[in-house]
C-alpha cells in the first residue's frame, strides 16, 4: 500500500501512548480534512499509520466515523530523506525493503510526508556500456521513474560493461572502438587506440589490433581493411539471454521508440527519457498514470 499522492496523508502528533485503544479514542468522532485518506500518528519515536473513513459531507471537514489501523509502532519506521521525492514509488519501496519493516514513513523533499506498507519492487535489469559514465540507460530509467507517472515500484539492477576493463584484457598492443569518446581517450588502459568512426588509415597490421565492438563494427572493419582482428563483444543485447527478469538495453539498430523481444525491451542508442518510459510501460504491461 502506498498513497496515490502525499496530499492524501495527514500527520497528527499525539500526547498519548500509541495503542489501538488510544488511537481509536483519540480520532474516531473527530473532524478530518476532506482530502485526508490516511493518518500518520506520532508520539516521540513511535509511529503508526491508519486508513481514515469519513462521514459523507460537503464541507472542508468531515467527521471520522471509522479508522482502520494499518501499522503500529513495532512494525513502523520513520526516516527523514530530503533527497527523496515521496511521489517516486520506486524510490520509496526500495527504501522500505531495505528497512525490513512492514511500514515506512518518510519525510522527503519539500518536507512532504508519505508512507509505504507491505509493497515489493519488480526487478528490472539494465544492460549498458561505459564510459562515458554514468551508464546512460540507468540515468534515463531513474529519470523516468522520478516523474511519478509509473506507479509500479521498480528495483533497478544495472549490468554494465566497462570498456576500459575489456581494453586491459586485450592481448594486442592496439585497440579499436566503434566511435571516438573523450572519456575513452583519456584512459591509460586505451593507449594506442583507434576509433572506427574516424576511418583511420592503419599503419599497423590488423593482427596487432583488438576490436571492441559489435557485429556491425566487425563488418565495417573487414570491409575497410580486408581482415578480421581479435574481437571483444560489447553489444549489451548479447547479454539479454543471461537473465530471466524483465530487462532494457540500448541497441544501435533501433532508430526510435522501442522494440520488445521476449523479456527484453530495446531502445535507441541515443534514447530519450520518454522512449525509456514507454519501453518500461510496454515491457511490464502497465498504464501510464497521468494524474497529479
Amino acid at each position: 500500500m502506498i498513497p496515490r499522492h502525499c496530499r492524501e496523508v495527514s500527520v497528527k502528533r499525539v500526547p498519548f501512548a500509541i495503542t489501538t485503544e488510544n488511537i481509536l479514542r483519540g480520532t474516531v468522532g473527530k473532524s478530518s480534512y476532506t482530502n485526508t485518506n490516511y493518518l500518520i500518528l506520532n508520539n516521540d519515536n513511535d509511529w503508526a499509520v491508519a486508513k481514515v473513513h469519513k462521514a459523507r459531507g460537503d464541507g472542508l471537514f468531515q467527521e471520522i466515523d471509522k479508522l482502520d489501523i494499518i501499522s503500529m509502532p513495532a512494525d513502523t519506521i520513520y526516516l527523514e530523506r530530503p533527497d527523496v521525492d515521496v511521489q517516486n514509488r520506486s524510490a520509496m519501496v526500495r527504501m522500505a525493503e531495505e528497512t525490513g519493516k512492514a511500514a515506512l514513513v518518510v519525510k522527503g523533499k519539500f518536507e512532504h510526508i508519505s508512507f509505504v506498507y507491505k509493497e515489493a519492487t519488480t526487478p528490472l535489469v539494465l544492460f549498458d556500456v561505459v564510459p562515458p559514465n554514468p551508464a546512460k540507460i540507468v540515468e534515463l530509467t531513474e529519470a523516468a521513474l522520478a516523474t511519478g507517472r509509473i506507479k509500479k515500484p521498480i528495483r533497478i539492477i544495472p549490468k554494465v560493461v566497462d570498456l576500459s576493463e575489456l581494453a586491459r584484457a586485450r592481448n594486442t598492443k592496439h585497440v579499436m572502438f566503434p566511435c571516438y569518446a573523450s572519456a575513452l581517450a583519456g584512459l591509460q588502459s586505451v593507449d594506442n587506440a583507434f576509433y572506427l568512426d574516424q576511418i583511420p588509415g592503419l599503419k599497423v597490421s590488423a593482427d596487432e589490433i583488438t576490436l571492441i565492438g559489435c557485429e556491425l563494427s566487425m563488418r565495417i572493419f573487414t570491409s575497410l581493411y580486408g581482415k578480421k582482428p581479435a574481437y571483444f563483444e560489447l553489444c549489451p543485447k548479447k547479454s539479454v539471454p543471461t537473465v530471466s527478469e524483465p530487462c532494457i538495453c540500448r541497441c544501435c539498430v533501433v532508430d526510435e521508440g522501442h522494440t520488445i523481444e521476449g523479456n527484453a525491451a530495446f531502445v535507441p542508442w541515443g534514447a530519450s527519457i520518454g522512449e525509456v518510459e514507454e519501453a518500461i510501460i510496454d515491457l511490464l504491461g502497465l498504464e501510464l498514470d497521468q494524474t497529479d
